[in-house]
Formats: structure tokens, sequence, C-alpha cells
């Protein structure tokens, strides 16, 4: 079996899943993080950890790429992987897809200096395929698949963000 018939299979049975009973679809992801001396941060979600760390600029020792690296590297992953399982579940085969991202930045922001509400100011996604559709046909795909995955709707939607702060 190919690995997209075996997407496609897994897809199919997710989707039957949720369509019996929608709120399979709901669930809750826990991310802990923690940052001792220094800005190095390590973060945990079940049974991965990534290491953060800001550059020197900022106080940082640049040991491990910045928290916008993952930021983005989700971003950008996502859109491959949501247009890809998009694909499949139509018949269509992309072969590689590359994806560019460039985002413009207020730096600014982060130390509550200038006007701008975000630091992010726009971005710029430029997906590339060889796949032999239509210009028309293909842009619809990719805008299909844009509306269906979750780290592009979080990056270009707003959303309700709650704050709890505690004393350990």
């Amino acid at each position: 079996m190919s690995k997209d018939q075996a997407s496609l299979d897994a897809q199919n049975r997710v989707i039957e899943l949720f369509q019996k009973d929608p709120k399979a679809a709901l669930s809750t992801v826990q991310v802990s993080a923690r940052l001792g001396d220094g800005l190095y941060c390590t973060v945990k979600e079940a049974d991965h950890e990534l290491a953060m760390d800001l550059p020197p600029v900022v106080g940082g020792e640049n040991a491990a790429p910045g928290p916008g690296v993952f930021a983005r590297a989700a971003l950008a992953g996502c859109i491959l992987q949501v247009l890809k399982l998009t694909a499949i579940r139509k018949g269509i085969d992309l072969g590689e897809i590359e994806l560019s991202l460039e985002v413009d930045f207020d730096d600014a922001v982060m130390f509550g200096l200038g006007q701008n509400q975000s630091p992010i100011l726009r971005s710029r996604i430029t997906i590339s395929t060889d796949v032999d559709l239509p210009q028309p046909d293909l842009e619809a795909l990719v805008f299909e698949s844009l509306e269906m995955d979750p780290y592009f709707l979080a990056w270009r939607n707003q959303q309700e963000v709650k704050v709890d702060v505690k004393r350990n």
C-alpha cells in the first residue's frame, strides 16, 4: 500500500468518526515550558521536547532556535501537510511541494515600543509544485486547504486567549 493510500484510509476513518461524533474532534493539548537562568527554554509536549533560546543581541546565547523559528516552521509545515491531505482526498498527486514564507516584523513591540499591536506586520506565502493542473484548479485546491489549516487559521485569525497568573 502506498503512503498516499494509507493516508487516505486514515483520513477516511477520522472523517467517519467525526461525522458520527462531532465531539470527538474536540481536544486539548498541554504544553509545559521551563526557563531558568538566562533565556534558554525547554518545552515539552507528550513525548517531544524542544529547546529555544534567543540571540545575544537581547541577552540569549543562541544555543537553540528562537520561538519564532518554531512558530514559522509550524505554519509552513502545516500548510504543506494539509494541502497534501486535501489533494490525496481529491485523488490529486501533487508530487513535491515547496513553500516559501516571508514575514515582516516590528521587533519594537516585544519591548512595548511603537504603535503596532502585533510584531507580525504581514506574511507572504509562496507555494510551488510541478503538478499538471490548470492554474485556477491549483489555486482553488490551495485556498480550499488553507481554509481548513489549523495553523494558517490561527496565524491569520484572532482567537480567544485566557491567561492565568499563579505563584509557585
